[in-house]
């Protein structure tokens, strides 16, 4: 928001933080408060719209492609896996399921490393 002369660019950075704890509402409400803010601030549409897509670029790119890619790397796991597994989680049990379902993958990846007949869940989960 700094690069896109957006007023308190620190502001954007604190409400960005505290909303993407919140799955999809979040971004929503951020896009909302970044496209009234760009109205306010800048003096021609192109520019105004410019502060909520290039948020929703970035959270797009890091939501859908870095942190799948960052978590399947450290933890050795399928970035594919780590994707759907979060989705499916999710979907189960809501944010306590989104938070919990690498270390859940995680763990099924290592019974299977040790118990012969998880071995193929293992492979799968694997990297």
């Amino acid at each position: 928001m700094w690069l896109l002369h957006l007023s308190h660019p620190l502001l954007w950075a604190t409400l960005t933080l505290v909303l993407e704890f919140v799955p999809y509402l979040g971004g929503a409400i951020m896009i909302v408060l970044l496209g009234v803010a760009g109205l306010a601030t800048f003096d021609s549409l192109g520019h105004a719209v410019l502060p909520p897509a290039v948020y929703l670029t970035i959270t797009t790119l890091q939501n859908n492609l870095v942190s799948p890619v960052a978590y399947g790397r450290g933890l050795r796991l399928n970035p594919v896996a780590v994707l759907v597994g979060v989705l499916l989680w999710w979907l189960l049990w809501g944010v306590p399921g989104a938070f919990l379902a690498v270390p859940i993958l995680a763990t099924f990846k290592i019974l299977g490393e040790h118990v012969p007949s998880l071995a193929p869940v293992s492979e799968f989960l694997g990297d």
